[in-house]
Order: structure tokens, then sequence, then C-alpha cells
């Protein structure tokens, strides 16, 4: 009787070991081994688009990410408070973590302290920035690994901020950097202040300072 049961329930019992043979598929030599529920591929590899690691000198010889944003759609933005302006288109600008970064107007090139109107460049980049707050879009680092943006500083709270890049270019105390030279909206304002003998423009024929430095 007992034979008889075993070969009639002998179809069922493969047919729900089916399924199971097609799961744990064995190789000649090796133990049955469950496949991965998840695989590798679905797993991200990279960090999400936007993401920002590009590391700046932040003043006091370390070397610090400025965005902490990850989001893909974050704008590369750094705010603070101007702490100091080395001359005509260098400041620093202090984080609210105490981070002290290195910051280079874009766009221009604005003369040495030593050169003519060097001074008289960096009071008035002073007057719009120094102890005020500002916000840096930031643009690239430079091999010195100064922070390159455009510097908009709040010189008056209930006022719009002012873009320290076109204020310098339209007082006559900076040239339009030569890596720029093709950026119509710097080259008119430069052109204007030209016309207008304002700041250094006042001599006609200025020594830049990439030519000055080559000559000292």
């Amino acid at each position: 009787m007992k034979k008889i049961f075993c070969l009639v329930c002998l179809p069922f019992v493969l047919a729900a070991c089916t399924p199971l043979a097609s799961v744990y598929e064995r190789q000649p030599g090796k133990p049955f081994e469950k496949p991965s529920e998840t695989p590798s591929a679905s797993l991200p590899d990279r960090a999400p688009t936007g993401a920002r690691t590009e590391p700046v000198y932040d003043g006091r010889g370390e070397v610090r990410d400025v965005f902490s944003d990850p989001e893909p759609d974050a704008r590369n933005v750094v705010s603070g408070v101007v702490s100091e302006v080395t001359d005509g288109n260098r400041l620093t600008l202090r984080r609210s973590d105490g981070v002290e970064l290195k910051v280079r107007l874009a766009g221009i090139d604005a003369p040495g302290l030593r050169q003519p109107y060097g001074l008289r460049a960096r009071d008035y980049l002073v007057r719009i920035c120094e102890k005020k707050s500002a916000e840096v879009v930031v643009e690239s680092v430079d091999k010195n690994r100064q922070v390159v943006g455009r510097v908009h500083c709040y010189a008056d709270p209930n006022k719009n901020p002012i873009d320290s890049t076109l204020e310098q270019l339209s007082r006559g105390v900076a040239w339009v950097a030569r890596e720029n030279a093709v950026d119509a909206q710097l080259k008119a304002l430069e052109a204007r202040a030209r016309r207008g003998r304002r700041g250094l423009w006042i001599d006609p024929n200025p020594i830049p300072p990439w030519d000055w430095n080559k000559q000292r």
C-alpha cells in the first residue's frame, strides 16, 4: 500500500521541486549557490550628478571642501563676510563656520599695490566690500588654490548687492582679464571707462599688471 502511495505522489513532488532547480542551479563540482537578490548593477557607483567635491585653500594651510550641498541643482555660491581686502581684485571671505577663503574677482585684473592706481583700486574695493556681507558665485579654483568668482557685496544692507567685478571696471581701476577678453559686457565697461578717462585711464597708456610683472 505504501509503495502504491509513493508512486502516486512522486509526480507531485517532482513538480514542486522544479522551480527550485531553476533558482538554485548546481554546477559540476560546486555546491548549490543562491543568486544575489540585489544585482550589483543596480547599486550606485558614483556621487549624484552636480555634487561638488573640489577642494580650495582655506587661508590657514588646509584644503577644504567649499561646497556642502550635494543636490544636483545646487548653485556654487559661498556666503560670508569679507574680512580683508588684499588689493584691487583679491579679498578674504570668512564663512559662518569660521573658515576663511582667499577669493580672486573673476573677469578682471587690477594694478598691483606698487603700480600706479594700485592703492586706489584697493581702496575702492575696501569701500564696497570690506567688513560687509558678501556672496561669491564660484567659477573655478586657480593654480594658487584661490576661489575665482563674481563677488556680490552688500555695501548697503537696504539695497541690492554690488557686483565688485563690474564696479571696479566702471570706476576705471581694473582691466578685463586676458582670459575674459571676449566677454562683451566687461569689454564695454572697460571701453566706457577709457573714453571717460576714469581712474587709471587718465594715463593714455597705462601698463596692465601682466606686463608690469614681466618688467620687474
